[in-house]
């Protein structure tokens, strides 16, 4: 009974903070894991079960990442492909019709970073530190490029190596 009672809570709480992006979760100053800890209680069996949720939400907000970047590589490419230079901005994309809307990161609910270099460009997400570390990415514990690393930006272009 109780176990169920907590269960009903959690997932109607959890309801909730899956409908906001990290921006939006961060912003209201909510910590995730502890106000789970303060509906779960003691109880194991929740306790068992509340990370693979949120580690669930959290690699969906990964791909949002992922899909938007896609869609801003491909237009940033046709877009030199057509004109034989890279836009200046990302909003250029949207209001010359090569992509419908600017591409959100959803973990600072602003465009994704697009900053062009000399004859190149750099597209990323601050990714989950929400720290813009200028398009230095992300990396493991033994050093290697993680677009999912606790550090870093997800730095989508140039790709490394």
């Amino acid at each position: 009974q109780q176990t169920r009672e907590a269960g009903e809570r959690l997932y109607a709480w959890a309801e909730t903070i899956v409908n906001q992006s990290p921006a939006q979760i961060r912003g209201q100053g909510i910590d995730i894991e502890k106000e789970a800890v303060k509906i779960i209680g003691e109880n194991l069996l929740l306790e068992i079960l509340c990370p693979a949720i949120w580690k669930v939400n959290e690699i969906d907000y990964r791909n949002k990442a992922d899909v938007q970047a896609t869609l801003a590589l491909i237009a940033i490419l046709r877009y030199k492909l057509d004109k034989g230079y890279y836009p200046e901005r990302l909003d250029e994309l949207s209001a010359t019709s090569y992509l419908k809307q600017v591409p959100i990161d959803p973990f600072t609910d602003k465009p994704l970073i697009y900053k062009k270099t000399d004859g190149d460009f750099t597209l990323y997400s601050v990714s989950r530190n929400f720290k813009d570390d200028g398009g230095e990415s992300g990396k493991d514990k033994k050093g290697i490029v993680r677009l999912s690393a606790d550090n870093g930006d997800a730095v989508f272009w140039p790709v490394h190596k």
